[in-house]
């Protein structure tokens, strides 16, 4: 569906009002009033079934004819005429048709996780442009290229941009950062993490009052702590993928136990994205029966699945070098739930005043980021060892508190 380019803007509520509610793209044509050089007369065909959905007033008044597959809605209003642009067709996306806006996410760090990122947000088509930033700026056009040409089944664009331009996107993901390397202590790796991501943010200033960064780059609770710290954004606009990797993994592993599909699981993660995560098996269940009832987990050795789960990427990174399909899909489905506000729950590095730092807590995540913390009951047991991951957290983010 494509409305010709001289016109800027056609009816944006009534337009969206309609398209919203229609199964498949609309025919629209457009004529301008003789009279009256600004009225201009849209004409949309809409199937049936969608009829009920309208508006009551559109429903109404509108509605020139109807037939059993079909219905034309004509009305009119005014708008701008501007000269006929010389942008191409694609440059007017559906989404930006569908949705009268544009919903740009942005992805810091061209590389596998990053472009994987990039990739199943466009498969998503969730947003009308995906922007992709990284320093290596022939690499990351490559990649630009590629992932256009993997989108033949959407509108969303893809193309480089800068780290300004990352700044003005509603959803901006930090996907870059540096390997351990070997000898090298986890302090040394926050001290280089911390010098790129903060170079990385100073680069996007100013950042839009509205936008949403995630970040998905090891240590991912001290680098979140500190891009809350150094950003300027509220600190529930700032978070981190946290433990929702983990808790994809334990799903996972959930599921092939019982035999059962991993969205009758729900169980998660807490605490650090790294060696003193833990499970609260407290608080999980499968189809509202609680998980520590059945049988198969009361046989369990709960310590092994932690660490199991704790050290699955390494194992993965013994066998291909690195991970990133894991990380990749958590990190779209993290776009996915802002740009369609779905307000699911994820377990996500948030800033918790309880303990004065960020750890991975079940979160309600939403267009404006984190709209609520969700605690869930934890035994004594469980209560302990979240103290205790918060304590090791903490300590290592004092150093870089403001």
């Amino acid at each position: 569906m494509f409305i010709s380019p001289p016109f800027k803007e056609i009816l944006p509520g009534w337009r969206k009002s309609i398209i919203d509610v229609a199964t498949r793209p609309l025919l629209l044509s457009t004529t301008t009033h003789q009279t009256n050089k600004n009225l201009v007369t849209v004409k949309a065909r809409i199937p049936s079934s969608s009829l009920g959905s309208l508006p009551y007033s559109l429903s109404t008044s509108h509605v020139s004819s109807l037939t059993s597959s079909s219905a034309f809605i004509t009305t009119s209003a005014t708008t701008t005429i501007v000269k006929p642009s010389k942008l191409s067709r694609r440059n007017y996306t559906a989404e930006k048709v569908r949705c009268g806006t544009s919903k740009q996410v942005a992805v810091v760090g061209a590389g596998a996780v990053g472009s994987t990122i990039a990739l199943l947000t466009m498969m998503k088509n969730v947003a009308s442009e995906i922007l992709l930033v990284d320093k290596a700026k022939d690499f990351a056009l490559g990649q630009t290229w590629d992932l256009a040409d993997a989108n033949i089944v959407n509108s969303t664009k893809v193309r480089q941009g800068t780290l300004k331009q990352a700044g003005q996107a509603e959803v901006i993901v930090i996907a870059t950062g540096a390997k351990q390397q070997p000898g090298e202590s986890r302090q040394q790796l926050i001290d280089r993490n911390y010098e790129m991501l903060k170079e990385t943010i100073d680069g996007m200033q100013p950042i839009q009052k509205d936008g949403v960064m995630v970040l998905v780059t090891n240590p991912v609770d001290t680098l979140t702590l500190i891009a809350q710290n150094i950003s300027g954004l509220p600190r529930n606009q700032v978070f981190g993928s946290g433990t929702y990797l983990d808790t994809c993994r334990l799903t996972v592993y959930l599921s092939d136990l019982f035999n059962i599909s991993p969205s009758c699981i729900h169980a998660y993660v807490l605490g650090e994205h790294g060696d003193s995560q833990f499970i609260a098996w407290d608080a999980a269940s499968i189809g509202g029966r609680p998980l520590n009832s059945f049988p198969e987990i009361r046989q369990l050795d709960k310590e092994t699945v932690r660490l199991a789960i704790a050290n699955k990427a390494m194992d993965i990174i013994d066998y291909k070098g690195s991970t990133y399909y894991g990380i990749g899909a958590c990190g779209a489905s993290i776009c996915e739930s802002i740009l369609r506000n779905a307000l699911n729950i994820r377990p996500l590095s948030v800033y918790v005043k309880e303990f004065d730092t960020v750890l991975s807590i079940p979160s309600k995540l939403g267009a404006k980021g984190i709209e609520q913390i969700m605690p869930v009951p934890l035994s004594p047991g469980e209560h302990k060892q979240l103290m205790e991951s918060a304590a090791t957290l903490r300590a290592i983010g004092e150093r870089y508190q403001k």
